[in-house]
């Protein structure tokens, strides 16, 4: 509470405004907040991790489990850099067919090299590119 506020002057003891009923931050992570909501096993799969981590698995011979483990499909995603941003340059159609190898040629910072043989990305016809994607699904449906 900052001293001379409009509201420090209706601060209890604890210091809080009036309305503030969370109980303190404390270090003690033990009992955690009640869960209110997870997703099935089915939107898990149907949602866009889901399906790339399908894809992946299915590319490159990974199991991610059944649903898709976020953290395992985290962990591969930076231990195996070039592997997943060739994979999602593929699945998002803006650089299709990049070998694993032209992904990150070059590491060292600064000047790490990426897609270094796609050339100049043109940010007009990337969004052109997923205006006419969306118009397709919608045309499908």
């Amino acid at each position: 509470m900052v001293r001379g506020s409009p509201v420090a002057q209706f601060a209890g003891a604890d210091g809080r405004a009036p309305g503030w009923q969370a109980p303190r931050v404390t270090a003690d992570t033990g009992a955690g907040p009640e869960v209110l909501w997870r997703p099935t096993p089915e939107s898990i799969a149907a949602s866009g991790l889901g399906r790339f981590a399908a894809r992946v698995a299915q590319r490159r011979g990974l199991d991610f489990g059944s649903p898709p483990d976020y953290d395992a499909v985290w962990r591969w995603s930076v231990e195996h850099l070039d592997q997943f941003w060739a994979d999602v340059a593929a699945s998002t159609d803006v650089f299709p067919g990049v070998a694993d190898d032209r992904v990150l040629t070059r590491r060292e910072m600064p000047g790490a090299q990426w897609f270094p043989d796609v050339g100049a990305v043109d940010d007009a016809a990337v969004v052109e590119h997923y205006v006419a994607l969306a118009r397709a699904r919608r045309a499908a449906q």
